[in-house]
């Protein structure tokens, strides 16, 4: 798994031994790394941190100019597989189909709801628009709900299930499921919807 350093051109990179790497592209090269027990399944960035979550349902804080691996949170009762930063909170999609708010600075949960999510391992299953928390459900739509758990919207165009949602442009998203369609969104509804017949879908 990768993600990009939002103050720096460096890219975070995450392996399944568990070796969480900052590789500079401008240098081609690893500058630091840092050793996790169990392998990461979501990677985010907190301000100037560096937030996983792992195999054991707990949340770690990474530092890896000097290699050191910091408990932070947890454990939930099933593993975190999808995170976005917020005014120093992270927005959690977990094995559960849940979504949990956690404030970091209290170290709490401050909100949790069933959002019912349909989720795909490895993939991207949150995005944030307009501070509204987009994600897709078990009835291949798209779900919108608040930042305290209430459902504020849902939008169809999909007739399989929804494999991956990532953020586009601006307040736009994009989606692509087994119904071999791509989709690109707005809060409103459907932008564009694209279906060549040849597997979109193993590609998300």
């Amino acid at each position: 798994m990768l993600i990009h350093h939002p103050d720096t051109t460096d890219i975070i990179a995450g392996s399944i031994d568990g070796t969480i790497a900052l590789i500079s592209t401008d240098q081609m090269k690893i500058k630091q790394t840092a050793k996790l027990e169990k392998a990461p399944l979501s990677i985010e960035m907190l301000s100037s941190k560096i937030v996983c979550s792992t195999e054991d349902r707990s949340l770690h804080f990474i530092d890896v100019e000097n290699n050191k691996v910091v408990p932070f949170y947890g454990p939930f009762k099933e593993p975190i597989m999808d995170m976005l930063s917020v005014d120093n909170k992270l927005i959690l999609s977990s094995m559960d189909k849940y979504i949990y708010i956690l404030d970091v600075e209290k170290q709490k949960v401050i909100t949790e709801w069933d959002a019912d999510m349909q989720l795909f391992v490895p993939s991207e299953h949150l995005v944030l628009v307009n501070g509204v928390i987009v994600c897709a459900n078990s009835s291949n739509n798209i779900s919108l709900w608040d930042q305290n758990g209430s459902r504020v919207g849902q939008l169809k165009g999909h007739t399989g299930s929804i494999r991956k949602i990532m953020q586009y442009k601006g307040s736009k998203f994009v989606s692509c499921g087994e119904d071999q369609r791509m989709v690109i969104w707005s809060l409103q509804g459907k932008l564009f919807s694209f279906n060549d017949g040849k597997g979109i879908t193993s590609f998300c």
